[in-house]
């Protein structure tokens, strides 16, 4: 059950390898981060909160080239692999805790749409902006 990365203690990243991450990212792509507003974080987790374990973060280019982020609702499963019986960990979205049910009773999935992109909403003075 090792398949997840390994992070450092505290999930703390040199700020150094941050940088140069970043610096690298900037250099072939429109939009430098995202902000995500506190209240949305609340949100998707109270979605489900007992099923909630983490948040998974997609991105998508819309039709006219705007860069966009999506986050979901997660929770992770161990799984047995039918081929040698080895437990892993999967991790699963939540997307059918956002389903809608219309007036003529279908059914509509809805994701997070956090669209506060940097550029505009950059921090100038941010280390990881140099």
């Amino acid at each position: 059950m090792d398949n997840l990365e390994k992070h450092p203690p505290h999930y703390h990243y040199p700020l150094k390898q941050a940088q140069k991450d970043t610096a690298r990212w900037r250099a072939s792509h429109k939009v430098d981060a995202f902000a995500i507003d506190r209240q949305e974080l609340v949100d998707i987790i109270n979605e489900a909160p007992d099923e909630v374990d983490t948040i998974r973060v997609y991105f998508g280019l819309t039709e006219d080239g705007h860069e966009k982020m999506f986050l979901v609702a997660a929770k992770k499963e161990i799984m047995t692999t039918e081929e040698d019986g080895e437990e892993v960990i999967v991790i699963r979205d939540l997307i059918d805790q956002n389903a809608v049910t219309k007036a003529d009773g279908s059914v509509e999935y809805y994701v997070y749409d956090f669209t506060n992109p940097c550029p505009p909403t950059c921090d100038p003075i941010s280390p990881l902006m140099n």
